[in-house]
């Protein structure tokens, strides 16, 4: 009897050895997945911070400009014959801008008081009206996916 339990030692620690080494390779190859995933999602972030940016700086040029016209209109008591504000990169960017900053913009206009300054009053509406257009969107696209 002890024979047999001698010869079947070396095939009992070679199962062991698969079944260790097995559990370390997959304990590793988890490890480095995590990291692998946590360093894309980091890059994915840094990316949406970065349009981000991009987005809000093209939209404050727009802002800028539509503040000038406005300005001009109200020192001359007459629109200087612009045809209207266009505000392109407004249109172009908001959709990164709202829903990035969602329901947060719309929370933080409703609690904070801004300054009656024309600059303040046309940004704190252009923000409120493209966070109330892309909650109206967000919630059509979920009715329609409902049905």
């Amino acid at each position: 009897m002890p024979y047999i339990v001698l010869s079947l030692l070396p095939a009992v620690f070679g199962l062991l050895g698969v079944i260790i080494g097995g559990a370390i390779t997959a304990g590793v190859d988890y490890f480095l997945d995590e990291r692998r995933a946590n360093r894309e999602e980091a890059k994915e972030q840094r990316k949406r911070i970065i349009e981000l940016k991009q987005a809000a700086r093209l939209v404050d040029q727009d802002f800028n400009w539509a503040l000038a016209a406005v300005t001009l209109a109200l020192q001359f008591k007459q629109w200087q014959g612009h045809d209207s504000i266009q505000l392109e990169t407004w249109q172009e960017h908001r959709t990164v801008l709202a829903a990035e900053l969602g329901t947060r913009v719309s929370e933080l206009l409703e609690w904070h008081r801004y300054p009656d300054d024309i600059k303040s009053v046309l940004v704190v509406g252009y923000v409120d009206l493209a966070c109330e257009y892309h909650t109206a969107i967000r919630h059509a696209k979920i009715a329609f996916s409902r049905s």
